[in-house]
C-alpha cells in the first residue's frame, strides 16, 4: 500500500467515526436514563443503593457505570471481574434471588469501593435479551427486608432497564473499538484496523443470535456497497425488494409494516 493509499485508508475510518460524537452523546444519555431508573427503584422498591452490572464478555468482564440512591446518580465507571459476586450466580444462568448479607460480606468485597451504605439485605435479578443474561441489578438495603414483594418489583425493573442495557453496551462497545483502533489513525503510515478490530471484539460479546445476524447482514452490505456506486444501487435495490415483501406479507396478513430500519 502507497502512503497516499494509507493515508486515504485512515482518513476514510477518520470520517466514519465521526459519528462517534453522536454515540458518545447517546451512551451519556443511556446512562442518565438508567440512573433515573435506578433512583426511581430506591424510592419504589425502596432501598439504600442500587445498581447494574453489565457484563461486556462472558464471565470476563463486567461494568458498573454508577451507583443511585433516592437523592443521586453517582457514574463510577468501573470495570469488574464476576467471579466471587452475586452477579456470577445470574450470568451463569441463576434465577433472581434475595438474599440477607453479613457484614462485610466477601461476595459484595469488589463492590464495597462503590457503596456507600453497609447493606444487610439485597436482591439479585437478571437483565436479560432474548435467552441471554447481559446484566444484572443489584437493589441493597442496611435495614429493610427484602421477599417476594421486592424480587417482583427488582424483575419489573431489570425488564424496564434491558432496552437501555443493550443500546449502552453497544454503544460502549463501538468507542472501545475506536479506542483500539485510535493509534493507528494517527500513525504516520501503514493500514488501520478498525474493521478487524470492530469484527473481533463484536464476536467477543455476549450478543443474542438475532443481533449477531443483524451485524452480518449490516456487515454484508457495507461490503457490497463499497465497491463503488453501482454496488451501491444494487444494495438500495435488494433493500427495496425486501421492503416490498415485508409490506406485502404485512398486508396479507392486515399488519402495518413500516420502512426497514435498524428497529426491525
Amino acid at each position: 500500500m502507497t502512503t497516499l493509499d494509507a493515508f486515504a485508508a485512515r482518513l476514510l475510518d477518520v470520517l466514519s467515526t465521526l459519528e462517534s460524537t453522536a454515540v458518545l452523546g447517546a451512551a451519556e444519555r443511556r446512562l442518565r436514563s438508567l440512573g433515573s431508573l435506578l433512583r426511581f427503584a430506591c424510592v419504589t422498591v425502596p432501598c439504600d443503593e442500587a445498581l447494574v452490572a453489565i457484563e461486556l464478555e462472558h464471565l470476563g468482564r463486567m461494568h458498573v457505570p454508577g451507583v443511585a440512591t433516592a437523592d443521586e446518580w453517582r457514574p463510577a465507571d468501573v470495570e469488574l471481574s464476576p467471579l466471587g459476586t452475586p452477579f456470577a450466580f445470574l450470568f451463569a444462568g441463576g434465577g433472581g434471588h434475595a438474599a440477607e448479607l453479613v457484614p462485610d460480606d466477601p461476595m459484595l468485597a469488589a463492590l464495597a469501593g462503590l457503596l456507600r451504605s453497609t447493606p444487610r439485605h439485597g436482591v439479585f435479578v437478571p437483565v436479560r435479551l432474548g435467552a441471554e443474561v447481559v446484566g444484572g441489578v443489584a437493589l441493597l438495603d442496611g435495614s429493610r427486608r427484602t421477599g417476594d414483594r421486592e424480587l417482583l418489583l427488582g424483575e419489573q425493573l431489570a425488564d424496564v432497564a434491558s432496552g437501555a442495557v443493550e443500546a449502552y453496551r453497544t454503544e460502549r462497545a463501538l468507542l472501545e473499538v475506536f479506542a483500539l483502533a485510535l493509534p493507528e489513525l494517527v500513525s504516520s503510515d501503514g493500514e488501520t484496523g478498525f474493521a478487524r478490530e470492530l469484527e473481533r471484539y463484536v464476536h467477543s460479546l455476549r450478543l443474542a443470535p438475532e443481533y449477531r445476524r443483524r451485524l452480518a447482514l449490516a456487515g454484508a452490505i457495507g461490503r457490497l456497497a463499497g465497491h463503488g456506486d453501482a454496488a451501491v444501487e444494487l444494495a438500495a435495490r435488494l433493500i427495496a425488494d425486501v421492503e416490498r415483501y415485508l409490506d406485502g406479507l404485512g398486508a396479507a396478513v392486515g399488519t402495518p409494516s413500516g420502512p426497514l430500519d435498524g428497529a426491525r
